[in-house]
């Protein structure tokens, strides 16, 4: 279980919860990975699909509210959303190498539902 300092605690009640890459494990980061349709990844059970789902189409209020209970899934969208070699970043995370897909195209073999809209 994720221990949380006062000072996060207090950030998330206030609005101000920054997910922090560090909380992310190698299973979450696969999780996610596979939810975005990338290589590397480990398909997630249904509850963990639906989460990394509502965290990625929440807005900022509500994902910094899912933040809080589920810190490592929403490091994991952020990294994979915020940055544009974020499915690298997991995927070293995870320990496995960048995806020999096409560099520009949907990975569709990797599959996820929210997969294809981009790519590493």
């Amino acid at each position: 279980m994720t221990e949380y300092s006062t000072t996060q605690l207090l950030a998330a009640v206030l609005g101000d919860f920054r997910p922090d890459p560090a909380d992310i494990t190698p299973t979450v980061a696969a999780h996610v990975l596979w939810c975005y349709g990338e290589h590397g990844g480990r398909e997630p059970g249904s509850f963990t699909k639906a989460l990394i789902a509502l965290i990625a189409e929440a807005d900022q209020d509500n994902r910094r509210m899912l933040a809080a209970p589920y810190p490592a899934y929403a490091a994991a969208v952020h990294v994979i959303e915020a940055h544009h070699d974020g499915a690298d970043r997991l995927r070293i995370m995870v320990g496995t190498s960048s995806c020999a897909c096409s560099e520009h195209g949907p990975c569709p073999a990797h599959g996820g539902p929210l997969g294809g809209e981009r790519h590493g």
